[in-house]
């Protein structure tokens, strides 16, 4: 009996559908590669090594965003280089007693990093330092 499915072309059709099978899982798993964005994972660093870690370069002019917890503009700046920038976040935070950082994004022409953990004991939450947003001015 199983002399008669290989000769009546059964086995053909299992080997077609195997490399139909295996051809199609391969176009979606580079089609899925293709696609998706290559980033780095978030970072976590002390407020001291921001500096160091950061990816910023250039001499163009940067603008900053300070962020309040409320997700509101608590204030903007302009800074002339990137070093000016990144010592004008750093002195925010530390204003702010914020010493662990997390940043989401690191990139030559943007910096984005928030405070690591959230402090919501007091009732001022609103008007606490979140976050800064460093992006080239356009």
């Amino acid at each position: 009996m199983s002399t008669d499915i290989l000769h009546n072309g059964m086995a053909e059709w299992i080997v077609i559908g195997c490399v139909v099978w295996t051809v199609l899982l391969l176009s979606i798993d580079t089609y899925q590669s293709a696609t998706s964005k290559k980033r780095l994972p978030p970072l976590r660093v002390e407020l001291d090594n921001l500096s160091k870690v950061a990816m910023l370069e250039g001499d163009g002019a940067f603008r900053l965003i300070v962020r309040r917890q409320s997700g509101n503009v608590h204030a903007e700046f302009i800074a002339p280089n990137a070093q000016a920038a990144i010592a004008r976040a750093v002195s925010t935070f530390r204003r702010a007693r914020i010493s662990d950082l997390y940043i989401p994004q690191n990139s030559p022409t943007d910096l984005i990093c928030y405070r690591e953990v959230p402090n919501f004991v007091r009732r001022n939450e609103g008007r606490k330092v979140a976050g800064i947003e460093i992006s080239r001015a356009s």
